[in-house]
């Protein structure tokens, strides 16, 4: 038969702090993270299945690392990435 489920994640990071100065351009503000997914597993024996998957579905904007590089005039972040999604197929050979 045919099998249909939903799964979601989240994932919370309050506010941090990159650098021990303290300093507020080293600092990043809380954010969540939502992942979401839904498989359809089907064929005789449910062998088959397709999965919708979305990654950051709330496009969520964060900082993943900020360095300080004052003394050459900037600071380097890295942002998070920006929203993906896809289709998987998987087949089980048993």
């Amino acid at each position: 038969g045919n099998l249909l489920t939903f799964s979601a994640d989240a994932r919370y990071a309050s506010e941090r702090q990159f650098d021990l100065s303290n300093d507020p351009l080293l600092a990043d503000d809380a954010y969540s993270v939502v992942n979401a997914q839904v498989n359809w597993e089907f064929g005789s024996e449910n062998q088959y299945r397709l999965t919708a998957w979305g990654k950051n579905i709330t496009d969520e904007l964060y900082f993943q690392n900020k360095s300080d590089f004052s003394s050459n005039g900037f600071i380097q972040a890295v942002v998070s990435t920006p929203p993906s999604y896809g289709l998987t197929f998987n087949v089980n050979f048993d």
